[in-house]
């Protein structure tokens, strides 16, 4: 009995199962041995299938078959472009998810300015999601191979995707790519500037926290636009001639970007 220790309606017999209650972490925990039991599942079928919806299990079980019938590794690709008027910026991600629990990623971006990065790193499950936190790669990186981010990287990567195997977006980032980058947190809890939809929503996100502006470095670079002083992004220091920054620099402002911290 004390597995069904949640409240339910008021009710006579299977009339009580009508209207299910919202479990909290705490009560999923406390039943999880219900769920796993093969006979006792059996004897409501309209309590497992809520059981399997709030836990997610349809999900994390499709991901567990194609992880064993996959010798242990999952891939997911996916690519987000952008078009800054007539100049497209695309950006790829390639995931590696293994049966042990870490992962491994490499994300490329081209257009308007350039980078590269690898992730090593571990995920689990987290309702819907892959929860994925960077850690530092196992072996030391050569000089050749792509700069690793650093650990403690945390962002979320929806399962469903994973299991799409790749995903495709236009415009707005997914959720979980300014976090995999480094430039801001996970959009769970925010996304940004690069989302905002107007110049008001664009106004408003500073004052909420939601972007911090990042403190001068010891090497930065300043250009006066339209009367007012703006560091010049590092990529684009080191890329391109002096005698474009204005103009670059003009073109990242005008679509949102001036704020981000740009790798």
């Amino acid at each position: 009995r004390g597995l069904y220790s949640c409240s339910l309606p008021p009710a006579q017999g299977m009339d009580a199962m009508r209207v299910l209650p919202v479990l909290d972490d705490a009560c999923l925990m406390h039943i999880l041995q219900y769920v796993n039991d093969s006979r006792a599942r059996f004897c409501c079928r309209t309590w497992e299938q809520h059981l399997v919806k709030a836990l997610y299990l349809t999900s994390r079980a499709q991901l567990a078959q194609k992880l064993h019938a996959r010798g242990g590794k999952v891939s997911y690709h996916h690519c987000t472009v952008r078009d800054f008027g007539g100049i497209e910026e695309c950006l790829s991600y390639s995931f590696m998810f293994r049966l042990e629990k870490t992962y491994s990623l490499q994300w490329f971006r081209e257009g308007l300015t350039s980078d590269n990065e690898q992730h090593y790193g571990s995920w689990c499950f987290e309702a819907d999601a892959l929860l994925c936190t960077t850690l530092a790669p196992p072996d030391t990186p050569s000089q050749n191979e792509l700069r690793y981010a650093e650990a403690g990287r945390v962002f979320k990567v929806p399962v469903d995707n994973v299991l799409s195997g790749t995903t495709h977006s236009l415009q707005l980032f997914l959720g979980w790519e300014l976090a995999a980058r480094g430039l801001t947190g996970d959009s769970s809890v925010s996304i940004g500037l690069l989302h905002a939809s107007n110049a008001a929503t664009a106004s408003a996100a500073p004052t909420a926290g939601i972007l911090q502006a990042q403190p001068p470095r010891e090497d930065a670079r300043f250009i006066e636009i339209d009367g007012d002083m703006h560091e010049v992004s590092r990529d684009i220091a080191h890329n391109w001639p002096e005698h474009d920054w204005t103009r670059l620099m003009r073109c990242r402002l005008r679509f949102g970007t001036g704020q981000e911290r740009w790798a």
